[in-house]
């Protein structure tokens, strides 16, 4: 699993899950992917994981919420 930091140049620019930067070449991903995206490998390609996606996105909305509630 992977996730999207940034998209440049036909590269995409991602974290694994021990906070390592990895690059991969766009051709080796499909369909539409943006920063925040999560990554998996399915068929030797990379694919959004709609579903890890949201819920990674739902939880830091969480953090940032209570973060923000604390800050009041």
């Amino acid at each position: 699993m992977l996730c999207v930091d940034r998209c440049e140049d036909g590269i995409i620019v991602c974290e694994d899950e021990k906070g390592r930067s990895v690059r991969l070449k766009a051709e080796d991903c499909e369909g539409s992917i943006a920063d925040g995206d999560v990554l998996v490998m399915r068929g030797g390609k990379y694919r959004v994981s709609r579903r890890l996606t949201d819920r990674r996105r739902a939880k830091a909305a969480e953090l940032g919420n209570r973060l923000f509630e604390r800050n009041s």
